[in-house]
């Protein structure tokens, strides 16, 4: 049997059980109580409570069980987090700690829809569209997006903001691509922000933008501290930096 790569020791013992299932199943008793490293019977205890509460069933054969479609029901009317940002929240967070900065991480979801996930700034609210020249965190995905050619980004930002003049958005991409070939984040002295593309080996495109908690508190080597402390952070979690390779 396949090793899942989760750490189930660090869960409750119900969360392992019902893990297990909807990794491995349809399994039987005899098959769980093994992985989750517990007695036969207080696993079967957690297994009949999980299919008492619908989240698994058993096979027709009454011997093998398997997760239902219950928690995909429950997702589908919930607030559920993307995948790419469970895998860099908590070092994205860590690394603006460190240095007093708001984080923001947002994904681009479609070829003109920017989605800025969440913040450590209350006053922004998390899954909100965000426009490519009204935040820096869209504006950079739009350029990975376009491999960092200025020219096709900027076609593609112009689709967005129709009745911003062309002179104008082409100076911000222009601007956003070559900091970005230089270095691996933009930093915009102006908003006092850093600004970090992501590309995820799901292909899924994203950005990491780091801001001053207070205005005046940062400088821009603060900045590029925070910035290069944040890039070797996300490389570590298999993200690209920039487009893809």
């Amino acid at each position: 049997m396949a090793d899942s790569g989760i750490n189930l020791h660090a869960k409750s013992h119900l969360l392992k059980v019902y893990e297990t299932v909807l990794l491995f199943g349809p399994i039987s008793l005899d098959e769980v109580f093994p992985i989750i490293g517990r007695s036969r019977s207080s696993t079967f205890r957690c297994l009949k409570q999980l299919e008492a509460a619908g989240w698994i069933r058993t096979l027709i054969n009454k011997h093998h069980f398997v997760a239902t479609a219950f928690m995909d029901e429950l997702v589908s009317k919930g607030a559920v987090s993307m995948p790419e940002v469970d895998l860099i929240s908590l070092p994205a967070r860590e690394a603006a700690l460190a240095h007093k900065m708001h984080t923001d991480i947002g994904m681009l979801i479609s070829n003109s829809h920017f989605l800025l996930a969440e913040s450590t700034d209350r006053a922004k609210k998390a899954n909100t569209p965000m426009l490519p020249l009204q935040g820096n965190c869209a504006l950079v995905a739009y350029c990975i997006k376009e491999r960092l050619d200025p020219e096709r980004a900027a076609r593609r930002v112009e689709a967005v903001h129709r009745d911003t003049p062309q002179e104008f958005t082409a100076q911000a991409v222009g601007n956003c691509c070559r900091a970005l070939q230089e270095k691996a984040y933009f930093i915009c002295p102006d908003e006092m922000s850093s600004t970090i593309g992501l590309t995820f080996p799901s292909g899924q495109i994203g950005a990491v933008s780091i801001s001053p908690r207070k205005i005046g508190a940062a400088n821009v080597g603060a900045l590029e501290k925070c910035s290069l402390r944040l890039v070797d952070a996300l490389k570590g979690c298999g993200v690209a930096i920039g487009p893809a390779v």
